[in-house]
């Protein structure tokens, strides 16, 4: 039997602390290391749902069906053993091949339940290399998965919308990243807007839309809101990363690396740090996330990492450079305390009432 993962150590913001784990009124999941897992917010007992699969993709809940949804492929070639998306009750950790794709398909990056009707959204992405023609040429394609009758439609999508960065499919927006910069989309993919600027970044600093307004983050060498109907930008700090807002929209959640959490106070500019690693010399981004929201507001989750190198002496050919130590951590905006379960995590959701 493996002895369980340490906590990583948490320095926490003014007002902030670290407590044991919380029982609080929803469900939590997460993958790492290959896996998914369900439990409640104590973690006292874990149901697991099986491997994740080979491609990086998040979770999406669907609340009518209780079900959460993955896109599932064991190895990325070949794939016409299993292929599609899958649906997993989180309750048994059961699961099934609920809408399965082509081999020359795949379901990266983004998943999200349209709000009030049984659909999913994706990003389909379909290699449309032709052996006479010479190297690798990719479709990008808006999925649409409508769960009760098992149907599906995919939409193409303007040239240059490689990167999903941020989708809203309540207020039917979507933005992706490519070489001609930011487009703003609908869901009928057609596009509404273009920030080609290279101030707005790389597209790999995340974006959130506003709960109630037009008004847009997207994070990168500044955090910056846009307001489309002024076509007016506002840089708000530096380094800000991964945005999501509260859902009173007055605040921003951002991240300056994979190891921290800051909230930004629209209404007096002021910057408040939640939680960081201490010491943590090597910090990134490739492991953050933006926070997912409980539906009732008051609690968040994300991945926290720590990185750090391995001493180039005692390196192997056949290992990695460097170390990660991550955990899963909660926090309860009301009380302000913050708890984790340690281990590998890359993505995370919140899934229903808990029993």
């Amino acid at each position: 039997m493996s002895s369980p993962l340490r906590k990583l150590p948490l320095r926490t913001g003014s007002g902030w602390k670290e407590v044991p784990p919380r029982e609080t009124p929803w469900k939590i999941a997460w993958e790492g290391g290959g896996s998914l897992h369900f439990s409640d917010t104590t973690f006292r007992k874990i149901i697991s749902g099986g491997p994740s699969g080979s491609v990086e993709a998040p979770l999406a809940y669907d609340p009518d069906s209780h079900r959460v949804f993955r896109y599932y492929c064991p190895s990325l070639a070949p794939r016409e053993r299993e292929n599609g998306l899958l649906s997993i009750n989180p309750d048994t950790g059961a699961r099934e091949m609920t809408f399965p794709l082509h081999p020359l398909r795949m379901m990266p990056w983004m998943l999200q339940k349209v709000p009030g009707r049984p659909l999913l959204m994706s990003l389909v992405v379909t290699d449309t290399s032709r052996p006479e023609r010479p190297g690798i040429v990719l479709q990008h394609q808006l999925g649409l998965f409508h769960l009760s009758e098992k149907k599906s439609l995919f939409r193409n999508l303007p040239a240059g919308c490689q990167h999903p960065v941020a989708a809203s499919p309540a207020s039917d927006r979507l933005l992706f990243h490519g070489p001609d910069g930011y487009q703003l989309l609908n869901l009928k993919g057609h596009r509404q807007l273009l920030l080609s600027d290279s101030v707005w970044g790389n597209g790999r600093g995340g974006a959130a839309f506003h709960p109630s307004r037009q008004t847009f983050a997207i994070g990168g060498p500044h955090l910056a809101l846009y307001d489309p109907n002024q076509r007016q930008r506002q840089e708000l700090c530096s380094g800000g990363a991964f945005p999501a807002w509260t859902p009173e929209g007055q605040s921003l959640f951002y991240a300056t690396s994979s190891s921290d959490l800051r909230l930004y106070h629209l209404e007096t500019g002021a910057q408040e740090e939640i939680v960081s690693i201490p010491a943590n010399r090597h910090p990134e981004l490739k492991k953050a996330r933006s926070v997912e929201i409980s539906p009732d507001g008051r609690y968040f989750a994300l991945p926290i990492t720590r990185r750090s190198p391995y001493h180039s002496e005692t390196v192997r050919p056949d290992q990695p450079l460097w170390s990660e130590h991550q955990t899963l951590l909660i926090g309860d905006r009301e009380n302000r305390e913050l708890w984790q379960h340690p281990g590998p995590v890359d993505y995370c959701s919140w899934t229903g009432i808990s029993k």
